[in-house]
């Protein structure tokens, strides 16, 4: 079988970070955003995952917002959702959530 030398070594970033979120659950401290300026792509699992933690955790996720804006620009909307979550809203459409 042969092997394109091109691509050896040199996988595309969203396939590399594809099943990331289900060998290692990403947090605000360890997820591929923070490890990597590069992704240009959306990470679906740990964007929700770190959507799902943020009104648990809403210092950190604001800490967190506050960091991709300053050194990730192209995840600015991740941002945004990070600190509507974190401040009990609703990330996509920014209303407030209703109290349980």
């Amino acid at each position: 079988m042969a092997i394109n030398q091109a691509t050896v070594g040199n996988p595309p970033l969203a396939l590399a970070y594809a099943g990331y979120h289900r060998f290692r659950p990403a947090t605000f401290a360890a997820n591929p955003y923070r490890a990597d300026a590069a992704v240009r792509l959306p990470l679906p699992g740990v964007r929700r995952r770190l959507l799902a933690l943020a009104p648990r955790q809403p210092a950190q996720a604001r800490a967190f917002a506050a960091f991709l804006r300053a050194r990730r620009p192209l995840q600015a909307g991740l941002a945004a959702e990070l600190a509507r979550a974190a401040a009990g809203g609703d990330p996509v459409s920014g209303a407030a959530r209703a109290a349980p």
